[in-house]
């Protein structure tokens, strides 16, 4: 049988497995924060994996390529199997896309095959990929057929106020409850209203990212008051 790799919550030692077979009208969905990418050729460079301090990656996935990276939880994979995440580069890796808006353009979803584990503790573990798959923001709209939905944007009433950072026509939408749960989209400015590239969700045990395009009007746009002031 082939290996499964996991690790318990912090807070409550469960684990879990995410569900990613409702697309939500989406393209893909992916898993969020469960890996965070390196730029190390060679496993004899890995630090121990419960050393925190090293250099995330700049280098946007390439298919075909092997990627050594760090799991954590909610990380839950069989070796053999593939899975879709998001990929940032370092900066807003650490920090997020709010304090790095311009990192939006340079981020991209990928799909990997879990190779082999290279080390771990009970609660982190580096491990190989194999690059399947790579779609970036700025090509999903290419990549993705068009498609509505025109109640996307109601999943963000019950977090009002929401907060907003913009980069060119990229726009971060994002808002939690007590930072308990929240919901996040990447849209991009048109001239016509703007497109839903990215849509997240999270709370304590779940952090699903969708990805797809998802195409808003101006008027659908105007209707949530923290992007009326962006799109006037």
């Amino acid at each position: 049988m082939a290996l499964r790799l996991s690790f318990p919550c912090s807070v409550c030692g469960i684990t879990v497995e995410m569900n990613t077979d409702d697309p939500r009208g989406f393209e893909i969905v992916g898993k969020e924060n469960i890996v965070q990418w390196s730029d190390f050729i060679h496993e004899d460079e890995l630090p121990q994996p419960d050393v925190e301090v090293w250099e995330r990656s700049d280098e946007m996935p390439q298919v075909g390529s092997t990627r050594f990276v760090k799991a954590s939880y909610p990380f839950n994979e069989q070796v053999g199997e593939r899975f879709w995440t998001l990929f940032m580069p370092a900066l807003s890796e650490l920090n997020g896309w709010d304090s790095y808006p311009e990192e939006i353009e340079k981020s991209g979803m990928a799909e990997c095959t879990f190779l082999r584990v290279i080390s771990q503790t009970e609660r982190e573990a580096w491990i190989a990929v194999r690059v399947e798959k790579f779609v970036s923001l700025s090509e999903a709209k290419h990549e993705f057929r068009s498609q509505h939905r025109a109640d996307i944007l109601k999943s963000f009433e019950p977090f009002a106020p929401l907060y907003t950072a913009v980069s060119g026509d990229w726009i971060l939408l994002e808002g939690n409850v007590q930072s308990n749960l929240g919901v996040w989209a990447v849209i991009e400015k048109t001239e016509s209203g703007g497109r839903m590239i990215l849509y997240g969700e999270w709370e304590m045990h779940n952090d699903l990212v969708f990805c797809g395009h998802l195409e808003l009007s101006k008027q659908e746009l105007l209707s949530v008051p923290e992007l009326a002031e962006l799109i006037k």
